[in-house]
């Protein structure tokens, strides 16, 4: 017996989006993280990835991670910062608040995120150690993805993917 499941007929892509978000990685270590991180980003129409501190893998990828890329690393805007705390004060004076995704005490459920506006920096860390005290002080936000499972932990990408997904729906 076999079920088939209504197909909705529309698929909904908004080539404009409301919300202008800068990506930064902070020490992510996997290197098919961050090829998929840029699949993602081109997916959200990220303006941009930051890579900062001793990420492995930078673009051009090799060919294996072109495969979890899909190519991406060609086409979304990214650069390579040595000064992190710089690089947030600069785009903070252009107007863009920091959210960083933490496991810290004061972090809240993603689905309680309020924007104060559509520019927004998204700063993720390390998949083992996450973000220093240093960065996570800079931020107006902290938030985590609730989990039902006893560890509460999800791959680094997927709960970029769950993150950017409430962002956007969170954007006015």
């Amino acid at each position: 017996m076999h079920i088939i499941l209504p197909v909705k007929k529309e698929v909904r892509r908004s080539s404009q989006t409301k919300l202008d978000l800068i990506l930064i990685l902070d020490n992510v270590q996997y290197a098919r993280n961050v090829a998929e991180i840029f699949q993602l980003a081109e997916s959200f129409r990220i303006r941009e990835i930051v890579i900062s501190g001793t990420n492995p893998a930078i673009p051009p990828f090799g060919k294996d991670l072109q495969k979890a890329s899909l190519g991406s690393e060609k086409v979304v805007k990214w650069e390579k910062t040595e000064n992190l705390p710089a690089t947030i004060k600069r785009y903070r004076a252009r107007g863009y608040q920091l959210l960083t995704y933490s496991f810290a005490e004061k972090a809240k459920p993603v689905g309680d995120l309020v924007l104060k506006n559509n520019k927004v920096i998204l700063l993720v860390g390390n998949e083992t150690n996450g973000l220093s005290r240093e960065l996570l002080s800079l931020a107006q936000q902290q938030f985590y993805v609730p989990t039902a499972h006893r560890n509460g932990f999800l791959n680094l990408n997927l709960s970029v993917a769950i993150i950017l997904s409430n962002l956007f729906v969170s954007a006015k």
